[in-house]
C-alpha cells in the first residue's frame, strides 16, 4: 500500500486549485478594475459637481459686486448734479394734465406767474431734465416734454464724450441723439447729459441712456435713447432756471 505524504497531498491540492485560482483572478481582476474606476469617477463626478457650485457661487457674487459697482457709479453721477444746481430753492409743482400724442407731448402744471414761473424755465424730475415752461397763466403754466418732436437738447457722452442733439421723437419710451460725428466714440448703455449749450437748459442734467447705434453714412451716427423718465408715472417737478 503506497503511503501519502502531507506534501504530495499539498502539491497535488495546489495543482488541483491553481487552475482555479487563474480563472478566479481573470474574472475578479477586471471586477476589482472596474469598480476601481466607477469609484473614481464617482469622486470625479462629486469634485465636478462641487467646482461647478463653486463657479455658481463666484458667478452670483460677481453679479452681484458688478450690480453694485454700477449702482454706485449711477448714484455718483447724479449725486454730482447737486453739486451744479441749487434744486432746494426750485418750485416744487403738480402735473395736472398731459397732452401725449403722435401729434406732441405737453403737460399743465399746478404753478404760474403768481408763483413766479416764468417762460422757458426748465422742468427736472429727480435731477433729470424733463421739459420746458412754454406759456405761463397767473396760476398755471403749460409746458412741452422732451419726448416732443420740437424739443430738441444739445448733449454729450458721459463716459465717450460724444456730443450730439437730444432728440424727441412723439414717443415717450425712446428718442434719438443726432448729428454724432463719425469721429466720435460710443458706447451702449452710456449715459447721455444736457451739456448746457444754448440759453435754455443748464449742464449735466440726465436724459437717457444709449440702446442701440450704427452709422448711416460716412460723417454721422444713428444713435437710439432709452429715456431715465417715463413721463406717464410722474406727478411732481421741479422748476429751475438755467
Amino acid at each position: 500500500m503506497m503511503f501519502i505524504s502531507s506534501g504530495m497531498l499539498e502539491n497535488l491540492f495546489s495543482y488541483i486549485t491553481l487552475p482555479i485560482l487563474n480563472l478566479q483572478n481573470r474574472i475578479v481582476s477586471p471586477i476589482r478594475t472596474f469598480t476601481e474606476k466607477l469609484a473614481s469617477v464617482e469622486i470625479l463626478q462629486k469634485k465636478l459637481e462641487h467646482e461647478i457650485k463653486e463657479r455658481e457661487t463666484l458667478l452670483e457674487e460677481n453679479i452681484m459686486l458688478k450690480s453694485s459697482l454700477a449702482h454706485l457709479e449711477q448714484v455718483v453721477e447724479f449725486m454730482s448734479f447737486k453739486t451744479r444746481y441749487d434744486l432746494n430753492n426750485a418750485i416744487t409743482t403738480q402735473i395736472m394734465m398731459r397732452e401725449i400724442s403722435h401729434n406732441g407731448h405737453f403737460f399743465y402744471i399746478d404753478k404760474g406767474s403768481n408763483n413766479g414761473v416764468t417762460k422757458d424755465m426748465v422742468t427736472v424730475y429727480k435731477n433729470c431734465l424733463i421739459g420746458k415752461v412754454i406759456e405761463v397763466f397767473a396760476t398755471k403754466s403749460r409746458a412741452v416734454f422732451i419726448s416732443d418732436s420740437v424739443c430738441k437738447v444739445a448733449a454729450f457722452c458721459f463716459k465717450t464724450g460724444a456730443i450730439g442733439i437730444y432728440e424727441g421723437v412723439n414717443e415717450t419710451d425712446k428718442a434719438q441723439l443726432s448729428f454724432v460725428s463719425h469721429l466720435d466714440s460710443l458706447a451702449t448703455d452710456d449715459l447721455v447729459l444736457s451739456s448746457g449749450e444754448g440759453l435754455i437748459f443748464p449742464k449735466g442734467l440726465g436724459l437717457g441712456r444709449i440702446s442701440d447705434f450704427k452709422k448711416v453714412n460716412e460723417v454721422q451716427y444713428e444713435v437710439n435713447i432709452k429715456p431715465l423718465i417715463d413721463i406717464n408715472k410722474i406727478s411732481y417737478c421741479s422748476l429751475v432756471k438755467k
